[in-house]
This record gives C-alpha cells, sequence and structure tokens, in this order.
C-alpha cells in the first residue's frame, strides 16, 4: 500500500500498466502548461519588485538632495529644504584675522622691587600680569591655597550682597578635629557640637583667620569629598592659566600643595572681582561664634590704601602675601594685585615687598593700547554668496600697563548654530572672540561682532558642518 500511494502522488510512472499511451500524453500537457504559467508568475513578481527598488532610489536621492522638504542634519553636513536642483555643497563661513601676531608697546620694562629670596608678581585687573620675578618656579605657598578654596566654594554655592547662605551644624567629629588642629599648631576656629554657622560665616573663619579646620569642612561640603575637591582646584586652575600651580590640598598645609608668585597674583586678581570675596577680604577682624573674635594676619591691611587679599605661612613656605590695592591710572581706577613667596623672615618682611611692588607699579603704570586705535579684527567670507563682511570688537583694546610689554591677539571662531543656517546671521551677532594675552600670560577675551547681517545658505544647499565653529585663518 505504501508502494503505491507513492507512485500516485507522482502522477503515474512510464511502463504503469493502468494507464493507456493517450492518458500519459494528456497528464504531459497538463504538466507543461502548470509549469508554463509558474514561470510567467515568477517573471511578473520580478518585474514588480525590480519597479518598487527603483522607486524607493528615487524616492531616497530626492529626499538626500532635501526635493521632499527634508532637512538632514549630522556631522558632516546639513541639507536644507528647497527647490529641485539646489544641492550646492559649500562650507561654513571663514573668518580671516587681521590683526597682528604680536604688538609691542614702545618702551622697556620698568625694574622692580622684586625680592632677593623667594618670588614677587605684579598683576592689574583687567590685564593680566605685567610683571614678575625671573626664572619662577613653583614652591609651597601656605595658606594663599585658600583663595582657590574660596573660589570653588562661591562657584558652587554663590552669595550676593549680604546673603548668609545655607547653613551648616557641627558634630562631636568636628569638634574633635578642632582640638587635633590645635594639637598640631595649625590656624583654626573652635567648633562645637549643635553650633550652626551660615556659609558667609565659614568664608570669614577662612579667609580672615585662616582656618584650616575650616578649609577641609568647606572642601567636603561643595566637593563631596576632598580628593574630589581639590581634583577640582587643580582642573580649574588648568582653565585660568595657571599652568605652574598643583594642589595638594584644601588648606595649604600640604608642602606639596605649590605654586608661583605670578599665578597668585593671577588668581587674586580674579577673586577681587567678586563682591563677596572682596568685602570679607577688607575686614580686619569681625565677632565670631564660641571665638568671640577673629582677626586678619595680613599684615599691610588698610595700609597705603590695600584692600586684601590673603596671607599664608608655615616653615616650607616662609611668608607668603597677595595684596590689592586700588591705584588711578588715566583718569581711571584700576585694581593692582601684588604677590610674594618664600619670605623667610614671615609675613612682616612679606608685606614690605608686596608694598614695594605695588607703590613701583604704580609710578610706571599707564593706559597702553597695544592694537592702537584697531577695532576691525576679522573679515568673515560667505560661500555661499561669494561676499565678504567685517567683524570687530566694541573698542579699542585699552589695558593699564607699561612701555616694553608685547601683546598678541588670538582670534577664536563662535560656534554655528542650527538658527544661524535657517536664519542666517544677524547684524552685530557675535561670530567669535579675540582674546589678548601678554608675555605674561592672559589679558582678557573681547567679543567678536559681524557689522551687517548676513542671510542663510539657499534651500537645497549642503552646508559642510564639520568643523561646527567658524574656521580662522590669516
Amino acid at each position: 500500500m505504501h508502494a503505491r500511494g507513492a507512485t500516485e502522488r507522482l502522477g503515474g510512472l512510464p511502463g504503469d500498466g493502468a494507464d493507456s499511451a493517450g492518458q500519459l500524453r494528456a497528464r504531459r500537457e497538463r504538466a507543461g502548461k502548470v509549469a508554463q504559467a509558474r514561470a510567467r508568475a515568477r517573471r511578473r513578481g520580478i518585474i514588480v519588485l525590480g519597479s518598487l527598488a527603483t522607486v524607493s532610489v528615487v524616492l531616497l536621492a530626492w529626499a538626500l538632495a532635501g526635493l521632499g522638504g527634508t532637512r538632514l542634519t549630522g556631522e558632516h553636513g546639513s541639507t536644507l529644504s528647497g527647490a529641485p536642483g539646489t544641492s550646492a555643497q559649500v562650507s561654513l563661513p571663514h573668518l580671516t584675522e587681521l590683526a597682528a601676531a604680536t604688538s609691542p608697546v614702545s618702551g622697556k620694562l620698568p625694574a622692580m622691587p622684586f625680592p632677593s629670596h623667594g618670588e614677587g608678581a605684579v598683576a592689574i585687573s583687567g590685564t593680566g600680569i605685567v610683571a614678575a620675578s625671573p626664572k619662577e618656579h613653583p614652591v609651597p605657598i601656605a595658606s594663599e591655597t585658600k583663595i582657590m578654596t574660596a573660589y570653588l566654594v562661591l562657584r558652587a554655592h554663590p552669595l550676593r550682597g549680604n546673603e548668609q547662605g545655607p547653613s551648616l551644624r557641627f558634630t562631636q567629629a568636628d569638634h574633635d578635629a578642632w582640638i587635633r588642629y590645635s594639637e598640631n599648631d595649625l590656624s583654626n576656629v573652635e567648633l562645637v557640637k549643635g553650633e550652626v554657622l551660615t556659609e558667609r560665616q565659614l568664608l570669614e573663619a577662612l579667609l580672615i583667620p585662616s582656618a584650616d579646620n575650616v578649609a577641609d569642612i568647606l572642601a567636603r561640603w561643595a566637593g563631596g569629598t576632598e580628593a574630589r575637591f581639590v581634583a577640582k582646584m587643580n582642573s580649574t586652575a588648568l582653565l585660568l592659566g595657571m599652568t605652574q600651580t598643583h594642589y595638594a590640598d584644601a588648606s595649604g598645609v600640604d608642602r606639596k600643595t605649590v605654586s608661583t608668585a605670578s599665578d597668585q597674583a593671577l588668581l587674586g586678581s580674579i577673586m577681587m572681582g567678586n563682591p563677596v570675596f572682596r568685602s570679607i577680604v577688607a575686614l580686619y577682624e569681625v565677632p565670631f561664634p564660641v571665638e568671640g573674635e577673629i582677626t586678619t594676619y595680613n599684615p599691610v591691611l588698610g595700609l597705603d590704601g590695600i584692600i586684601g587679599v590673603k596671607s599664608g605661612f608655615t616653615q616650607a613656605a616662609g611668608g607668603c602675601l597677595v595684596a590689592a590695592a586700588w591705584r588711578k591710572v588715566g583718569g581711571r581706577q584700576v585694581l593692582v594685585v601684588t604677590s610674594v613667596t618664600g619670605q623667610v623672615d614671615g609675613l612682616g618682611q612679606a608685606g614690605q615687598v608686596d608694598m614695594a611692588m605695588l607703590n613701583a607699579a604704580t609710578a610706571h603704570l599707564q593706559l597702553v593700547s597695544p592694537f592702537g586705535s584697531m577695532v576691525k579684527v576679522a573679515s568673515v567670507s560667505i560661500p555661499w554668496s561669494h561676499t565678504t563682511v567685517g567683524a570687530s570688537i566694541a573698542g579699542p583694546v585699552r589695558v593699564a600697563g607699561w612701555g616694553g610689554l608685547s601683546f598678541s591677539g588670538d582670534l577664536v571662531g563662535a560656534p554655528v548654530t542650527a538658527a544661524n543656517l535657517h536664519d542666517g546671521w544677524a547684524a552685530g551677532a557675535v561670530v567669535g572672540v579675540f582674546r589678548v594675552s601678554s608675555q605674561f600670560g592672559p589679558v582678557g577675551e573681547y567679543p567678536v561682532v559681524i557689522e551687517r547681517a548676513v542671510a542663510p545658505p539657499p534651500r537645497g544647499t549642503v552646508v559642510v558642518r564639520s568643523p561646527v565653529s567658524l574656521g580662522v585663518g590669516n
């Protein structure tokens, strides 16, 4: 039965006695027609699939060319929607710097009374470092470290005006730590269990009597852990241009915390721009819970117009001091900041050196225009219109300094946004930054604005978007 069923499903085999020759021919004809029908169906299927593929390719090409109203953005290009046949590729606008690479101020650097031992530097707020001891190298800076500690605390928890800020409640562990700091003859303020102090009070304790125990508490509060806070101190120093500074702690007790007089003068000039910091370091003494009163260690505060900023002393560092005073130059008030490190006779000697540098700097200061009357610092070429537009800063660069300084300008292009590609650039839009430096370091940044409006690229134009900021060249 099994063999018979198999033969029946095959439609009979040649030589089967049950089939006549006519029946066999009929079966073969039917089988041939079926095969032909199946072949025709397969051909129709191939034709349909080919047509669909062709349509898909056309639609994809249409979309990529921006013909279907689709905007594509990516790392390398943006296609703006528009009419068929407008898929030309262009690059971003290009800035060409017009300023001279360097522009020296006629004259020569004045002789400054730098210390014979240790280092000294002078900074002007808004100008940067204008004088420094030759061959500076990193040395321990003791409690000048706390300037950076305050910088990061105020950045993490900003204060305005007379705000007190958040409050911290202290524990028995904080009191025990105060005992240890006292036993090791470290500067401190007493903290007792259950005591509550505001952020401002803690900053006063940090900056006026230079409390090491408060520096560590603030580091943990603002950074989560002391290690994370110290890492942030170092990364911030690099961002500020303090290339010869390395922090190992938040207080300066660790002799591995090192810097130069220039780096500390630069940081001091930056921090004196913060009204809260400036108001605290100007205080000679202030009432304080438990202690009763805290007093500054700055030996020259209040003398000859000095309004801050921070002292430091350890056996490893010697006497260190950053001082600041307002001085009038060319009818304008400027803040002069001096810094000294490594004074073997302590803070008194550090104060004398700072005041000598301050007086010498004041005698030589003048307003200088290193780039003359130039305000147009760049031209912007627009690839899709084959035109050029000027780009300027708000006014001539004028800084406090003296003859012998050399200045350089560095142009950095601003990022290009999707709005720029869609709407263009309005007159006065910022297209870059003009960074000015002297031979001692950064001076300032001046926004560069385009002088007239620039229309966006035509619809359908493929705009190359890598890099994503305006290119700069000479």
